[in-house]
């Protein structure tokens, strides 16, 4: 049979756990935001592609039909590429954050 020792709530912590709720705390508050801004992407590009084929139906010739898909892919285009670039930026703090515990162990314990 298993037995575990009668450890007390106190004994059960280590020296690094302060460490780690403000690392966990900024991670997770990073994490939240990238998944925020991801979503709110979506919703965007939803709503644009959503919106195509009424835009579609109201041209009257050819030439506004090619104009509005070519406008429909320029502005799809860079709302990729503009929000790639944004979650970038939030995936490198990300990784920022993540590493904080490793730096402040290694200050903290020679």
């Amino acid at each position: 049979m298993l037995t575990t020792p009668d450890i007390s709530q106190n004994d059960r912590r280590s020296d690094a756990l302060p460490i780690g709720y403000g690392w966990a705390s900024s991670w997770a508050a990073t994490y939240l935001d990238l998944g925020a801004e991801y979503l709110d992407f979506i919703r965007r590009r939803g709503i644009e592609d959503i919106d195509l084929p009424s835009r579609l139906m109201a041209c009257k010739t050819p030439l506004e039909l090619m104009q509005e898909y070519q406008g429909f892919f320029e502005k799809e285009t860079r709302d990729y590429r503009d929000e790639y670039a944004a979650l970038a930026r939030i995936g490198q703090r990300l990784l920022s954050a993540g590493s904080d515990p490793a730096r402040g162990a290694a200050r903290t314990y020679p």
